[in-house]
């Protein structure tokens, strides 16, 4: 599936975090908790990673293998 077809079936994922529901808020801080160094652990850190995300990373964060970890 191209982004282009998930925005149109997946709308919600061009809206800021303070628009998403409550069932697409857990949708993504639970992908954001993955891994062994977590992006966010909480809704309010969660908040400006999804918010500074853009099309193609919130796809493969949501729909995709996530987002690449930085090296430490």
């Amino acid at each position: 599936m191209t982004l282009t077809e998930r925005v149109r079936q997946e709308a919600w994922m061009t809206r800021f975090w303070e628009q998403l529901n409550a069932s697409q808020r857990r949708r993504v801080l639970s992908r954001l908790r993955r891994g062994e160094t977590p992006l966010a652990t909480t809704e309010e850190a969660a908040a400006p990673v999804w918010d500074a995300l853009g099309l193609p990373d919130r796809n493969a964060l949501v729909f995709g293998p996530g987002l690449p970890r930085p090296d430490s």
